[in-house]
């Protein structure tokens, strides 16, 4: 009794993370229109990087509540931003795996939202079935993939605002990166699930509950750091 009790209320924790993945393009567009109202705070490269990463980390804080506390939250970006997870085995085990290898090919080769939709879900389905993957492993996979169809609905639908909005801080014709993009949003989930398992779910819960919550919040961060130092130059 005391087994599924304890099953039961990991689950519902599960079904609470997983509604995060939704946030990913909220936050993107929350940090779009404060750049856009307030573009002195972000006029240069060093300050403007520094502030992206504080406005994507606040908006996340501010509407993340349910199971996470701040002192949670500042644990995981202290390790999130000191930890080389690319480094880590578990990392280089994912992106050389078939699965990312798909996920990568999905985003790169179609080009509605629709039909990446279409091809992410099945890819789900099929590493859900596949028996041999660990949990981290899958967790982390389907976590990545769930980030790559959302972040490909985004950048397909707002990159032309945010070249606008880069012209406008170098004076000089940005081009559209979406798949560079897209593909360290991916990279920023999985790093971010690695993060997570370290750092450990709040509340209990262990490292695949902590991987769930690390994606959501890895994949947004990643994605605003990289947008923001692509268009704007900040190099």
């Amino acid at each position: 009794m005391v087994f599924q009790s304890c099953k039961k209320d990991e689950i519902e924790k599960k079904e609470n993370f997983d509604q995060y993945y939704l946030l990913h393009n909220k936050a993107l567009n929350y940090l779009y229109y404060d750049i856009f109202y307030h573009p002195n705070k972000y006029d240069n490269s060093n300050i403007g990087s520094i502030r992206v990463k504080g406005t994507i980390k606040k908006y996340l804080k501010d509407n993340i509540t349910q199971n996470v506390d701040t002192s949670y939250l500042n644990k995981f970006w202290y390790n999130y931003e000191n930890y080389d997870f690319k480094s880590d085995k578990r990392f280089k085990n994912i992106v050389e795996s078939y699965y990312y290898d798909r996920i990568v090919f999905i985003i790169k080769n179609f080009k509605s939202t629709v039909e990446v939709s279409h091809q992410i879900n099945k890819l789900i389905i099929e590493l859900e079935n596949d028996t041999f993957l660990s949990d981290f492993d899958k967790t982390t996979l389907k976590s990545a993939s769930l980030i790559a169809n959302e972040s490909f609905e985004y950048w397909t639908i707002n990159s032309g605002k945010w070249v606008q909005l880069g012209d406008s801080f170098t004076n000089l014709t940005v081009k559209s990166y979406e798949y560079e993009i897209i593909k360290s949003d991916i990279d920023g989930a999985i790093g971010g699930a690695i993060t997570g398992a370290i750092t450990g779910a709040p509340l209990g819960g262990g490292a695949a509950l902590g991987a769930l919550l690390g994606a959501m919040l890895g994949a947004p961060y990643s994605s605003a750091y990289y947008g923001t130092r692509t268009y704007f130059g900040w190099y």
